[in-house]
């Protein structure tokens, strides 16, 4: 019962911040909409201050990110024809992962000055080692098994993670699609795009 409270807490909070602001979101806000009595102090059972909650509201997505991570890095190297496939299923990941944390790519976009200090820096490090550094570490994996020293992985990982990132962001920050585009037209270029890169990695692992 108690991480039920705690998790309903997180989310209502998540979705507050976003729509309206960290300063402007009261604790009461958020204790009603959990279904807490008004200034009952249910939320501080679970959060002392209102910066401990944003930190729990940020690391609740890095932990998401990283059961995330841990699901694709479980899936099997794909072979050479298998390629394709693989990337597009990866890509619909990443855009399905992306959706799930949109709230919190919102507060990370408007409310970076109001966040505690220290916690805008140390969200983006860990977020960025999630997102890129584990892309390059595997690229660089698959780069020495296959014996191709002219990749270089940490520009591919950025290469490969970005637009997919970026098309989103744009779309949530603009309300706008980028050119009209969908996620079905996206993945498919992104497929097209990135396919020979590691297309050559397989093949030389075959």
């Amino acid at each position: 019962m108690a991480g039920a409270t705690r998790d309903r807490i997180l989310s209502e909070a998540t979705r507050l911040f976003a729509a309206q602001g960290i300063k402007a979101t009261t604790v009461a806000q958020i204790e009603e909409a959990v279904g807490l009595r008004k200034g009952s102090g249910g939320v501080h059972r679970y959060f002392a201050t209102k910066d401990e909650l944003v930190r729990g509201v940020l690391e609740a997505q890095l932990n998401r990110s990283a059961e995330v991570r841990a699901e694709a890095a479980a899936w099997d190297t794909p072979t050479a024809e298998e390629v394709p496939a693989f990337l597009a299923q990866l890509g619909r990941l990443m855009l399905t992962h992306a959706d799930e944390n949109r709230e919190v790519a919102l507060i990370m976009l408007r409310e970076a000055h109001n966040l505690p200090p220290g916690v805008l820096e140390d969200h983006e490090a860990r977020n960025l080692d999630l997102a890129y550094a584990t892309t390059a570490a595997a690229i660089r994996a698959g780069q020495e098994t296959a014996g191709i020293p002219d990749l270089d992985a940490d520009a591919v990982a950025f290469l490969v993670v970005a637009p997919l990132i970026y098309y989103r962001l744009i779309e949530w920050a603009t309300g706008h699609k980028i050119l009209d585009l969908d996620d079905d037209r996206v993945i498919t270029a992104w497929v097209d795009t990135f396919s020979p890169v590691f297309t050559r990695l397989a093949r030389r692992q075959d």
